[in-house]
């Protein structure tokens, strides 16, 4: 098979080097891949170099993505140009083989500062929405659908009765990552988790926003840093309160980019203020 294999800390890196990914290569890529999978935490496939992609070369990838996600021994995460993406997405594969847009970044010393100079919010939504969608799926057992990142006054932003924040560093930028819930919505996902019903907010269900917020960092700081990327994230918070504003300093940016979640639930929305270190 022709791939290039990179190893880094908990990580294993195949970069497939031909333009048609047939059955044979798909099939020796899964036994590679399996037979290894419980040396690392995360399993990157870059097929951004493939053109054309066979259905059944698909079927056997998906094999692995099964294997990960039955067994959560670690992730996999799938990295190829749209093409690729949009043949995953069709044939229904997109909950084994979770997909990004782009290239996997192993950079020269040379230019690996220049590569990896700056975060921005179409980047860390690709990276985070995925790590939400699973963790509801994990925790609460249900499914999410999100709609396209749009940008907001901070006086505009939607409604929320709860709130979990937490805050992150990564390479020179500082942000908030902000789960924004009406009260219907989060006692429904947190009566999921606890396999309780709840009817109202209650003190005692409310560290769920902020543990929801810790474990979807997590994995955003597990796949960022394995991608390359310096990450560090805080303590998260939760802010409780009727029709709840909150606001950022004067001195930040008075736009906020947000994110709208659907589900079973109902909706939330995600939210992310992003600025300068220096700001």
């Amino acid at each position: 098979m022709s791939f290039r294999l990179v190893t880094s800390h908990k990580a294993q890196i195949f970069q497939v080097t031909t333009d048609h990914l047939i059955v044979a290569d798909a099939e020796a890529c899964k036994n590679e891949i399996l037979a290894n999978k419980s040396t690392f935490s995360l399993v990157m496939l870059d097929l951004s170099k493939v053109k054309i992609v066979d259905s059944e070369a698909l079927n056997t990838l998906a094999e692995i993505g099964r294997v990960f996600s039955k067994d959560k021994s670690g992730r996999i995460m799938v990295i190829g140009d749209e093409l690729v993406i949009k043949a995953i997405r069709d044939k229904g594969l997109a909950d084994v083989l979770p997909c990004y847009t782009g290239v996997v970044p192993v950079p020269s010393e040379e230019n690996k500062s220049k590569t990896l100079s700056e975060m921005n919010p179409e980047f860390f939504f690709k990276v985070t929405l995925p790590a939400i969608k699973e963790n509801l799926k994990i925790y609460a057992k249900m499914d999410a659908d999100f709609g396209k990142p749009t940008v907001c006054l901070q006086k505009d932003r939607p409604m929320a009765d709860i709130a979990g924040v937490g805050g992150f560093f990564c390479n020179n930028r500082k942000g908030s990552l902000m789960l924004c819930f009406k009260e219907e919505s989060y006692v429904k996902i947190v009566s999921s988790i606890v396999k309780k019903k709840h009817l109202q907010l209650e003190p005692k269900i409310s560290d769920w926003s902020a543990e929801l917020v810790n474990s979807i960092l997590g994995r955003v700081k597990s796949d960022l840093r394995t991608l390359g990327y310096t990450f560090n994230a805080g303590i998260p918070a939760v802010f409780v309160g009727k029709d709840l504003e909150v606001f950022y300093s004067k001195k930040l940016a008075t736009k906020l980019d947000i994110v709208k979640c659907t589900g079973e639930f109902g909706e939330f929305y995600v939210e992310l203020m992003l600025t300068d270190i220096e700001g």
